[in-house]
């Protein structure tokens, strides 16, 4: 209460960004200008100071992320199992997007990384859900992620029902292969 209400519900965006360490954003008071679209994002955005992955691996941790479950309570323990075994939200065990699309919110994620294909269930609740659908191990770059983002929002209407959009990018992953203009930025130094 002491915080007050909202006018109206607000749109919620979850980036996230597989295999990336904190101390090496901006944000987080890394030395390197290497993340600065982030860092200004960051500076009017909700920042987590602690913030722990229950799982090494792609699908359980981001599932985690959208059910508030640990990957033994949600089901999935590694990324093999997604592809086998989809995941389900259900009762006990629904995902952010499948509560927040019953509440009226619009929800879409975009997603680079085989291992949150819609063969996993990580689809599950989103009403658009446009993810790398090849082989374990591709990948799309995060400027092709980007333009899809941007499309889906300038078609969207504004005075519409808020939305939940998930934009998970996968180029800090290995093989740690930078575009060619941001290489420069990643060199070794004492």
């Amino acid at each position: 209460p002491a915080a007050g209400t909202l006018p109206a519900p607000p749109p919620i965006v979850l980036i996230t960004l597989d295999t990336l360490r904190r101390e090496h954003l901006g944000c987080y008071g890394y030395y390197r200008p290497t993340t600065p679209n982030l860092d200004a994002f960051a500076a009017e955005a909700l920042v987590f100071e602690r913030v722990f992955a229950p799982m090494a691996s792609t699908l359980p941790s981001h599932l985690s992320m959208l059910t508030g479950l640990y990957p033994h309570q949600h089901g999935m323990t590694s990324n093999r199992r997604g592809a086998s075994t989809p995941f389900t939200s259900e009762l006990g065990r629904l995902s952010a997007a499948a509560v927040l699309a019953e509440a009226g919110y619009r929800t879409a994620a975009f997603v680079s990384a085989a291992p949150l294909s819609q063969r996993t269930g990580s689809q599950t609740g989103f009403q658009h859900y446009s993810a790398r659908e090849e082989a374990p191990g591709t990948s799309q770059r995060a400027a092709d992620t980007t333009r899809l983002v941007l499309d889906w929002l300038e078609k969207q209407d504004e005075s519409a029902e808020p939305f939940f959009l998930w934009v998970h990018y996968f180029d800090p992953h290995e093989p740690n292969d930078p575009p060619p203009r941001f290489a420069p930025r990643f060199t070794t130094d004492e």
